[in-house]
């Protein structure tokens, strides 16, 4: 981000790798117990991908790897959104309405 001379998308990037952080730790309270690894696996095997094509210096590269990556990411907070827990019970907003 600091190598594009833009403060509007430093501060974007910035912002939006401090959500995907938090999200990211949420996401591994839920998953730890059944899919760890192979969130783990799934993040270092994009990660790698996309510093290999930025070292190629292959845009259209990172470009599709990163797609993959976000798109990845969300499949995993969808699945993890849908996982019954022990606390989604306080999700519940006719839970909400009771108390």
């Amino acid at each position: 981000a600091l190598g594009c001379g833009n403060k509007y998308l430093q501060d974007s990037y910035s912002k939006l790798l401090q959500d995907s952080t938090r999200l990211s730790s949420l996401l591994l309270r839920v998953t730890v117990d059944t899919a760890w690894s192979a969130h783990a696996e799934g993040i270092t095997r994009d990660h790698n991908k996309i510093l290999t094509a930025l070292a190629k210096r292959d845009t259209h590269a990172v470009g599709n790897y990163s797609d993959q990556h976000v798109t990845f990411f969300r499949e995993q907070v969808y699945r993890a959104m849908q996982r019954v827990t022990p606390n989604s019970a306080l999700l519940d907003p006719t839970q909400l309405r009771r108390g």
